[in-house]
């Protein structure tokens, strides 16, 4: 064990163990013991012993090359997870309305305390919509709707921080990628109550997300609408109306609230 100056006492090979089943979950490719040694500085002998523990557990897979990869364990413990969520059971309901009824993709995510956005529940329309952008990873803070969500209604200091911290990769011909820019998009965001990407970071594809608060009007999750560009310019002015509306239904129902739904 190790005692963290000012916080509780950590169990290193815990710590370690963890990291390798980060390095392996990031990793596009089967990783050797060299690879993750490197990755996470520990010695080889105390790697393999780690690495054992983890395959006995059915965490890690070992190929025929000896390389190593992420099991599915990981996966089915996560996706026991989301069912346990107040807004997952609040909020099912109102994205897979609007899923049917403009014909987008809906999805909710909870925003974490390392100031994360992770997906939670999602809803297709009946009929497939294309590029789609991935779950999971990093989010794009600067070229993404939920992402500006997050800027919005992050304390201002932290916000500016994480703006100037941001790469500003350019995504598309779209993306915004000079700091002042975002800057007033975000503070646009905040006044209007809802953030827009509109081809910013994928190709022919507008995504819109609105906040869900909590009673001190901090953000708790993210509710948000994906379609390609020209079916979301249709129906634009009713997603949004009806996203503003349905965000602030689950944020009432999520608080205690007694909110009067239309839905």
């Amino acid at each position: 064990m190790k005692e963290q100056k000012g916080g509780p006492l950590t169990i290193q090979s815990v710590e370690r163990a963890l990291a390798i089943l980060e390095t392996l979950a990031q990793a596009a490719r089967p990783l050797s013991v060299i690879d993750i040694c490197e990755a996470v500085g520990v010695q080889r002998t105390t790697l393999y012993a780690l690495i054992n523990t983890l395959i006995a557990g059915g965490y890690v897979l070992r190929g025929e090359d000896g390389r190593l990869t992420i099991s599915s364990k990981l996966y089915e413990l996560s996706s026991m997870y989301p069912a346990r969520l107040p807004i997952v059971h609040r909020g099912n309901r109102h994205i897979t309305e609007m899923a049917q009824r403009y014909h987008v993709a809906m999805r909710l995510s909870i925003c974490t305390d390392e100031g994360r956005v992770v997906t939670v529940a999602s809803s297709e329309p009946a009929f497939h919509v294309s590029n789609v952008a991935p779950q999971g990873g990093e989010l794009a803070l600067h070229a993404t709707s939920t992402g500006k969500v997050l800027l919005a209604y992050l304390p201002r200091e932290e916000s500016h921080a994480r703006i100037a911290a941001c790469g500003m990769e350019r995504f598309t011909a779209y993306t915004i990628t000079d700091r002042e820019a975002l800057e007033r998009d975000v503070a646009e965001v905040a006044r209007r109550g809802y953030a827009q990407d509109e081809r910013e970071y994928l190709d022919d594809t507008t995504c819109l997300s609105f906040p869900i608060l909590n009673r001190d009007k901090r953000l708790m999750a993210i509710l948000s609408a994906t379609s390609d560009y020209w079916h979301m310019k249709e129906v634009y002015d009713a997603v949004v109306r009806e996203g503003l509306q349905r965000s602030k239904i689950i944020s009432m129902d999520l608080s205690g609230g007694t909110p009067i739904s239309a839905f």
